[in-house]
């Protein structure tokens, strides 16, 4: 897998924006063609995991994309997940870990 992703800022209001991003691979590409991976919020069990649209990743595994968190979000910490890779699909009782990242959400002053 790529490097994990980071979220910048870590901390973001209702409604605010941020980055999603990957460094990639080191030194080798890993895909024959950009591929396109659903992103996802989830809250740790406060509501479903929302649909964030969709991340274009490049041939050696990096990406970027901006987000808008969706203001009816509850305030706490959530998690960012990328699917798609082979891991996403492991057989051993769900305890494979997620490739994302977390980011603490506040509501807007």
């Amino acid at each position: 897998m790529p490097a994990q992703p980071s979220a910048n800022p870590s901390v973001v209001e209702l409604g605010g924006q941020l980055t999603v991003s990957s460094q990639g691979f080191d030194g080798c590409d890993a895909y024959a063609d950009p591929a396109e991976y659903p992103l996802v919020m989830g809250t740790a069990g406060r509501q479903p995991p929302q649909p964030l649209g969709s991340v274009v990743v490049q041939t050696d595994g990096s990406f970027s994309t901006t987000i808008t968190v969706p203001a009816m979000t509850t305030p706490g910490e959530a998690y960012l997940n990328l699917f798609g890779y082979r891991q996403d699909e492991c057989d051993d009782s769900g305890s494979c870990a997620g490739y994302g990242s977390t980011i603490q959400i506040v509501s807007a002053p």
